[in-house]
């Protein structure tokens, strides 16, 4: 079982640099981890669900704000996550692999409503190594801020400084190497950084830079900066300090890799068994299986209706193998109708259907499908007792189609 860590799509028209940044974030957590970085898979955020290699552990500190799903071989740690919505949690398996971590209140809120258990976490790149001081440290950089910012920064600091933005188009930036170079340029030139951009600011911070964080509208996606440093409105920027200090975060950057260290160790120490298992059944080509029960009820119907034929049927017992049969049907014979449903215990519709007592089974004029394993005695003594010979039943390696039993 390997580690593995996010990589952007190098097809995307545009991206924004702060996206490598929270994948940065991880590789950091590895150099903190002492994992070489060479033996970490990279698996492309639109792969996700399709991911088909050997299990691997995938640490999470990224946004969520589409709609994604995760392949069965991830094992996600769910460090540093945002989202809109807890309709993701389903695709993303969070149920499976809590606690999740949430870098903002309106994720958390979310989670926690939906009865996931979550905490705060914040954001991994403020973890991000602090740099050495040099006197070449001189330059204030203006990244991603409106117009309307922009107007009110004071001549003398924006006559002096170099306005970037975090969001290239892709033979701009050139993609992974190109994020890194404008990191290291922060590191390497900034006295100063004014922004309005999480991933601009946080990894500044985590370097020890001061940054001045302005924004027209407070996202809450905001949450995550404002435990570090002030944030600024449009109409706050007469209170600015323009000449602020970074502060000191490293006794809290330990912390962070401290906790996101254990809980990647405890969810390896969990899962390693459990996948080294599951590589071993899983060698080879899988072989072409069927359902036993399930196959007798589709041949019967393969051999006497067509695919646009309209036929009804009924189904005695309302269990998996029924809810296979009615979607296979569905599927496969779109003008189908379920007819009637017989089920002794159970109350509730079934698709649509109400379903009846044992006496029901008297009117039934289309073939019914005894699905529940319980009922087979039964049922045959009952089809004979109303005369009923328009039905199939599967039970110890047979089915009986209209009382004659087959092997199978």
């Amino acid at each position: 079982m390997k580690y593995a860590n996010l990589i952007l799509d190098s097809d995307k028209g545009m991206e924004n640099i702060g996206d490598w940044a929270q994948v940065f974030a991880i590789e950091n957590l590895y150099k903190y981890m002492h994992v070489n970085y060479e033996d970490v898979i990279r698996i492309k955020i639109s792969e996700l669900s399709t991911y088909d290699g050997e299990y691997v552990i995938l640490p999470i500190n990224y946004p969520f704000y589409g709609y994604y799903n995760l392949s069965p071989k991830i094992i996600p740690v769910f460090l540093g996550i945002s989202i809109i919505h807890k309709s993701v949690v389903k695709g993303l398996r969070m149920e499976n692999f809590q606690p999740v971590g949430c870098r903002d209140y309106h994720t958390w809120k979310e989670l926690t409503d939906y009865g996931l258990d979550a905490y705060i976490s914040g954001c991994l790149t403020i973890a991000l190594p602090k740099r050495e001081k040099d006197p070449n440290q001189q330059k204030t950089f203006i990244v991603d801020v409106s117009d309307n910012v922009y107007e009110k920064i004071p001549s003398s600091i924006k006559n002096s400084a170099e306005r970037l933005s975090h969001v290239y188009y892709l033979d701009e930036c050139k993609g992974e190497a190109g994020a890194r170079a404008i990191y290291e340029r922060y590191k390497k030139e900034a006295a100063l950084v004014i922004t309005s951009r999480i991933h601009c600011a946080q990894p500044c911070l985590a370097m020890g830079i001061p940054v001045i964080f302005i924004c027209e509208i407070c996202s809450f996606r905001y949450d995550v900066v404002r435990q570090y440093i002030q944030i600024y409105s449009l109409e706050m920027m007469d209170m600015i300090d323009w000449k602020p200090v970074a502060p000191d975060l490293e006794e809290h950057k330990k912390i962070l890799l401290r906790n996101a260290a254990e809980r990647v160790l405890e969810v390896k120490r969990r899962y390693e068994n459990v996948c080294s298992i599951g590589e071993f059944y899983l060698k080879g080509d899988p072989i072409k299986k069927e359902v036993d029960s399930v196959w007798a009820f589709q041949r019967y119907i393969s051999e006497r209706w067509t695919k646009d034929e309209q036929f009804s049927y009924s189904i005695w017992g309302i269990t998996q193998i029924a809810e296979v049969i009615y979607e296979w049907i569905r599927n496969e014979y779109p003008n189908a109708r379920l007819d009637k449903v017989i089920d002794i215990a159970r109350t509730d519709a079934f698709h649509g259907v109400q379903p009846q007592k044992l006496e029901g089974i008297q009117q039934c004029k289309s073939v019914v499908f005894v699905t529940a394993g319980s009922a087979n005695s039964v049922a045959i003594e009952v089809f004979k007792k109303y005369n009923i010979s328009n039905y199939v039943v599967c039970y110890n390696g047979m089915y009986i189609v209209n009382g004659v039993e087959y092997s199978y």
